[in-house]
């Protein structure tokens, strides 16, 4: 009997350059079950694929116990391809791997990416190209940087009938990305009193 597989792949919507995020693809066995018995065959020689896109590095494959696994042993980085062996899953039941990824300075705008899989008795009659059952496309939108302005200013302690005010501000940039276009604004009330 074929089995019905299910593949979905979740991540964040938005990541910046220098970002360590994962994505996670659930395999379901989705076949209905038989009237008769109450049941759905078990789905044999399940494999999960999943090519990277040019844009992100791959840190560590993980299992739905969130133990990492051999990266030797599931990623191509010539092909830029994982392939996890999933074994047997149960109809209903659902697998789960975590690709771990940290995202390269050159990454396109949008970083568009899905997953595949396959098994030994998987229902043809769907159509799907190849034998295997894609997952949704996920898009994570690479923000170019940010910044994290910090603004001081300075002035004397007393002045000289006289003297004119100096004001000294100092702006200091503490996140990564870098300043562009950056614009002084005067938003600061004084109150001066003289004795």
């Amino acid at each position: 009997l074929a089995v019905d597989l299910t593949v979905m792949k979740w991540g964040p919507d938005s990541a910046q350059v220098g970002d360590t995020f994962d994505y996670t693809v659930t395999i379901t066995n989705s076949t209905e079950p038989d009237l008769e018995t109450g049941l759905a065959e078990t789905a044999s020689n399940v494999v999960m694929q999943d090519v990277l896109p040019a844009g992100l590095e791959l840190v560590a494959v993980l299992d739905e116990s969130l133990t990492p696994m051999n990266l030797g042993d599931v990623y191509d980085p010539v092909s830029r391809t994982c392939t996890v062996d999933i074994g047997s899953l149960e109809g209903g039941y659902m697998a789960a791997v975590n690709l771990r990824v940290t995202v390269l300075a050159g990454a396109p705008e949008i970083i568009e990416n899905s997953a595949s899989a396959t098994a030994t008795n998987l229902n043809d009659d769907d159509g799907t190209p190849d034998g295997y059952v894609w997952s949704n496309v996920k898009e994570v939108y690479v923000i170019e940087g940010y910044c994290d302005l910090e603004a001081t200013g300075i002035c004397p302690a007393s002045l000289a009938p006289g003297e004119d005010l100096v004001w000294t501000y100092t702006v200091e940039n503490l996140a990564e990305g870098a300043v562009e276009d950056p614009v002084a604004a005067e938003g600061i009330s004084l109150s001066i009193t003289i004795d």
